[in-house]
């Protein structure tokens, strides 16, 4: 297994957290909080998917931290389960701002921490995921 670094990754990830799910500053509802990292979750995976796909044709020889199939599946599903209106223009484009400073894997695969991590604050599992045309009941 080989180990890939990415200094100021989990810094960049606490801001991002500290920034939606601050209780004490109340910016953001839970639900919105999570809304706001699905979205930019799903942002940057449609990015990072396709640079990878690049780097694969050109037979880049760096490590990469790949993302998955299912890893697209599970935030499409999440993304179209989450109503629109429910997220924040601004508070995404923050978050997308926070994470410019990774490289594109590592920016898609911190989102997808952060929005796992926002996940439990609002107490709700991963099993909990809907599919593709559910309804967004499962963000209440």
């Amino acid at each position: 297994m080989t180990i890939i670094r990415c200094p100021g990754r989990l810094d960049i990830l606490d801001e991002a957290f500290s920034y939606l799910a601050n209780d004490v500053a109340q910016k953001f509802s839970p639900q919105t909080a999570l809304a706001v990292a699905i979205r930019v979750e799903f942002l940057l995976a449609e990015q990072w998917e396709d640079e990878q796909e690049e780097l694969r044709r050109r037979r880049d020889p760096n490590i990469w931290v790949e993302i998955s199939i299912e890893a697209m599946e599970q935030i499409k599903r999440l993304l179209a389960a989450t109503p629109p209106s429910l997220s924040n223009a601004a508070a995404e484009q923050h978050v997308i701002d926070l994470l410019s400073e990774l490289r594109a894997d590592f920016a898609w695969s911190t989102a997808r921490e952060l929005r796992k991590s926002i996940g439990p604050w609002l107490h709700v599992s991963e099993r909990e995921v809907p599919k593709v045309g559910a309804s967004s009941e499962w963000l209440k």
